[in-house]
Order: C-alpha cells, then structure tokens, then sequence
C-alpha cells in the first residue's frame, strides 16, 4: 500500500512537471510569435 502512494506521488509529480514545462513553452511560442 505505501509503496502504492509512493508510485502515485511520484508519477503525479513528473506529470506536474511535465504540464508546466508544456505550458511554460506555448507561453514561450505565443510571446516570440
């Protein structure tokens, strides 16, 4: 079970991660263009 959280957490933290890098480059392309 906790093992379960921890697998959880941590793919909820790289999916994070992975949204704000995604939005931080469209942000990025709408500014230059």
């Amino acid at each position: 079970m906790m093992l379960c959280m921890m697998w959880k957490s941590h793919v909820f933290s790289l999916f994070h991660s992975t949204y704000r890098f995604l939005s931080y480059k469209i942000l990025l392309i709408n500014t230059i263009s």
